[in-house]
């Protein structure tokens, strides 16, 4: 079945690579596979998330993870995250921030657009960016 012209899309050169707005990335048939055996069956979505979770952070190092539908996600849950801890009430709380962490600090150059302002992304739980005076570093 060509999708290309079933649905009348059309093709794509990805020069960037890991794109939301290019439909995210190509995956390895492993991935694929996977994927294709999990749409036969039904989830607790809890129990999908923490198992996924205890994976990342098995495979990363880091404390734990959190499986996020795209990029803006999880610059969103990140934020979110840091400003609430492991409060509940302030979890809950959100987007209202009052009581909590009132800047996130962010190089002038990371101030980019990836299909929406990454600035947006970090506004979603409540908070605003705040630009550093530093100019980012450019390689070359």
């Amino acid at each position: 079945m060509d999708l290309f012209e079933r649905y009348q899309l059309r093709r794509v050169i990805n020069a960037c690579g890991k794109m939301t707005h290019l439909a995210g990335a190509i995956v390895l048939p492993e991935i694929a596979a996977a994927a294709t055996e999990s749409l036969k069956h039904f989830f607790v979505l809890d129990e999908l998330q923490a198992a996924a979770g205890r994976v990342i952070a098995a495979s990363t190092g880091a404390e734990s993870g959190c499986v996020t539908a795209c990029t803006a996600a999880g610059i969103t849950l990140g934020v979110a995250a840091c400003m609430t801890g492991n409060d509940l009430a302030k979890v809950h709380q959100l987007p209202d921030a009052t009581g909590m962490p009132s800047r996130v600090l962010i190089q002038k150059g990371h101030c980019i657009d990836y299909g929406n302002p990454i600035t947006q992304s970090i506004r979603w739980p409540g908070r605003r960016p705040s630009r550093s005076a530093r100019q980012p570093l450019h390689a070359g």
